[in-house]
């Protein structure tokens, strides 16, 4: 995992730990090459941005493996919000309202897109009434690369780079299911349970895009929705 220029306080692979037992990874060499090639394409010309908020989201918690408890927010955006024939450059996840910091390390922000469709009535064991995700806490296709730490230090909203995974499902490369965030923070307990939704529930994700009108070389923008994009959702 390359570390961001961004990050002032590095995790170490005791704080993800527990959060990677919570992940179903499945790496795709497909979407891999998908995002290379829309990246390749990228057009020029004046740049535009846009806000989007979430149009769903909740909050699941539960134990993980080692005896932490945790909390975890699955949201999603309505991607026909976004202009069609339009070409993303770059799309950021910021992550306000967070007021708990700990007193000593860090609080921690990772994103990964959510494998199963989920409802309002999603929880910890299973993403709707009915069914089980594959592990509990949530199934993600992969973890995205790029995570973010606030310390006492530092006064400003978490920042998170999905420009690759946003590009890559606004051009029907990966289903829409949304997706799910982490924060880590030092060594919650079950008898802390309180901490991490508490913490969680400060959480107002925003999605900052920038984007520009597509050439017809460009091949990165929204597509009229397909039959087979219909049935990914």
């Amino acid at each position: 995992m390359s570390r961001p220029t961004h990050l002032e306080t590095p995790v170490t692979p005791r704080r993800l730990g527990h959060i990677r037992k919570g992940l179903t990874m499945k790496t795709s060499t497909g979407l891999a090459l998908v995002i290379a090639a829309l990246a390749a394409h990228v057009g020029s010309g004046a740049a535009d941005m846009a806000t989007m908020f979430p149009t769903e989201s909740v909050i699941i918690s539960g134990l993980t493996d080692d005896g932490q408890m945790d909390a975890r927010l699955l949201f999603r955006f309505d991607w026909t919000q976004v202009p069609v024939g339009v070409a993303i450059t770059q799309a950021y996840l910021y992550l306000d309202g967070i007021t708990y910091v700990p007193e000593e390390g860090s609080v921690c922000a990772y994103v990964a897109p959510v494998m199963a469709q989920w409802n309002a009535d999603a929880t910890w064991d299973g993403p709707q009434p009915g069914s089980e995700w594959t592990s509990p806490g949530g199934d993600c296709s992969y973890p995205l690369g790029d995570y973010d730490c606030l310390t006492p230090e530092i006064d400003r909203a978490l920042r998170l780079n999905m420009t690759n995974v946003v590009m890559a499902q606004l051009a029907g490369a990966e289903k829409q299911n949304g997706f799910i965030l982490f924060l880590i923070e030092p060594d919650v307990t079950a008898q802390d349970a309180d901490v991490s939704t508490e913490v969680m529930r400060q959480v107002k994700p925003r999605l900052e895009l920038q984007y520009h009108d597509q050439s017809p070389s460009d091949g990165v923008g929204r597509p009229a929705e397909s039959e087979t994009q219909r049935e990914m959702r």
